[in-house]
C-alpha cells in the first residue's frame, strides 16, 4: 500500500467545499465533574475537518491543535508496531463512530483501522460526521493531588462526612480453638444408625441410649477438654470423652408430655379430615332465566282511575226543592212532569226539563241544585 501524504496541500478536498471530512472530538478527562465515586468525567468536545487522503497521524495532529495543547500533548509513531504512544493521551481507548451505520465505537489503533474507517465514511455523496472519543492517559505518579482528595473525599462520604468504619470481627485464639474443638466432636459422633433421626449421638454410660449432641452440647464438651476438667472417675475429658454432666445423661421423656404431643397430633389430624363446607345452592323448582332469552317488558302504566260520584240520599222531590230553594213554580211544573225527586233529574236531559215548560234560568237553577245535592250540601 502506498504512503499517503502526511499533510495533502496541493489538493483540493471534494467535500464540504473543500475543507474535507468533518470530525467531531469527544476528549474525556480523567478529571471528574464532582467529588463523587460515581461522578462523570468532564469532557472537551471540539470540531475539525480533515482531507480524505491525510493519514492517521495527521488526522492525530489536528485533533490536538484544535484542543489547544499543543505543548502539553504529545505522541509518536512506531512503523514496526504500527500503534501509536502519547505522554497525555490513551489511544487505546481511541474508538470512532460513524451514524447511521454499523460502525459504533470501533478501535481506531491503526493505519487498517483508518483505512477502513475512511472508506465507510466516503460511501455517500454527502459522508457522515465522524465522531471521535478518546480519553487523557493517566499520569506516571501515583496519580494527582486531585485525585488523591477525589479518594479521600470517597473515604469521607463524598460530601464531607465522615463514612463510618465497618468494624471486622476477628475471633480469639481460644475460639478458634473451640471451633476446631466442635468440629472434631461432630466428626467423632457422627451417628452411624440409619434409624436414629439424630445427625450426631452419643451414647450414654449407663443405658446405651442416643443422647443427641446439640451445638450447646459440642460447645460444653469443647470448652471442658481446653479447661482440661478431670471427671469424678479420674478420666480426663477429651475427644472421646464427654465430661460427667447431667447435660450427657440419657432422660426418659416424660409420658404426661409424650401424651400430649399425641393428643395435640391426632386432633390436628382429626380436624384436618373433618373438613365442613357450606355451600348455598339455588333452589331447583326455581327457573333461572337464561342469558340468551330476553326478559318480558314491563306492564305498561295504567292511567289512575277517576274517583267514583258520592251515592247522595235519596230525598223527595218536595224537600229537594225547599232545601235548595228552587220556589213553587219549579216545584208544581216537576211535579207535573213526574219527577219525584233528585235522583230522577239525574237521568233527565235539559230537553227533557225544557219539554217540562222550564225556561233556561229554571234549567240552571235545577241543574245548581242537583250538583249541590250530589256534593252533600244543606244535608
Amino acid at each position: 500500500m502506498a504512503t499517503r501524504p502526511a499533510t495533502p496541500e496541493d489538493e483540493e478536498s471534494i467535500y464540504n467545499d473543500g475543507q474535507g471530512l468533518q470530525f467531531k472530538l469527544e476528549f474525556i478527562l480523567r478529571e471528574k465533574t464532582d467529588g463523587r465515586k460515581n461522578a462523570k468525567h468532564k469532557t472537551v468536545k471540539k470540531s475539525f475537518y480533515v482531507h480524505e487522503d491525510s493519514a492517521l497521524n495527521h488526522m492525530l495532529n489536528e485533533a490536538i491543535k484544535v484542543l489547544g495543547r499543543e505543548d502539553s500533548l504529545f505522541f509518536c509513531y512506531i512503523p514496526r508496531t504500527d500503534t501509536y504512544t502519547s505522554t497525555t493521551i490513551d489511544f487505546s481507548s481511541l474508538t470512532y463512530t460513524i451514524p447511521k451505520t454499523l460502525f459504533k465505537e470501533m478501535g481506531l489503533s491503526s493505519d487498517k483501522d483508518y483505512d477502513i474507517m475512511l472508506k465507510e465514511a466516503k460511501k455517500k455523496a454527502k459522508p457522515e460526521i465522524i465522531h471521535i472519543s478518546m480519553m487523557e492517559a493517566e499520569p506516571e505518579s501515583g496519580g494527582s493531588d486531585k485525585e488523591n482528595n477525589d479518594e479521600s473525599g470517597d473515604e469521607e462520604g463524598g460530601r464531607g462526612r465522615k463514612r463510618k468504619k465497618q468494624k471486622t470481627f476477628e475471633p480469639s485464639e481460644e475460639e478458634v480453638e473451640q471451633n476446631e474443638l466442635i468440629k472434631k466432636i461432630n466428626t467423632e459422633w457422627k451417628c452411624q444408625d440409619r434409624t436414629c433421626r439424630r445427625f450426631v449421638c452419643f451414647p450414654d454410660r449407663v443405658t446405651g441410649q442416643h443422647v443427641p449432641v446439640t451445638h450447646f452440647h459440642s460447645s460444653t464438651w469443647a470448652a471442658a477438654i481446653q479447661g482440661k476438667h478431670i471427671n469424678e472417675d479420674g478420666t480426663p475429658v477429651d475427644i472421646k470423652t464427654p465430661p460427667d454432666d447431667e447435660l450427657f445423661d440419657y432422660q426418659e421423656p416424660d409420658a404426661a408430655d409424650v401424651a400430649l404431643v399425641r393428643g395435640r397430633t391426632a386432633k390436628a389430624k382429626a380436624n384436618d379430615s373433618n373438613i365442613t363446607i357450606h355451600l348455598t345452592l339455588p333452589d331447583a323448582t326455581v327457573p333461572v332465566p337464561l342469558a340468551n332469552n330476553p326478559q318480558p317488558p314491563p306492564a305498561p302504566l295504567q292511567a289512575p282511575q277517576p274517583p267514583r260520584p258520592r251515592s247522595a240520599p235519596q230525598i223527595s222531590l218536595e224537600l229537594f226543592c225547599h232545601r235548595y230553594n228552587l220556589g213553587q213554580a219549579i216545584h208544581a211544573k216537576l211535579q207535573a212532569y213526574s219527577v219525584t225527586g233528585p235522583h230522577t233529574l239525574r237521568h233527565l236531559k235539559n230537553n227533557h226539563l225544557e219539554a217540562a215548560n222550564l225556561n233556561p234560568a229554571e234549567i240552571a237553577d235545577v241543574r245548581d241544585a242537583q250538583d249541590r245535592w250530589v256534593m252533600g250540601e244543606g244535608e
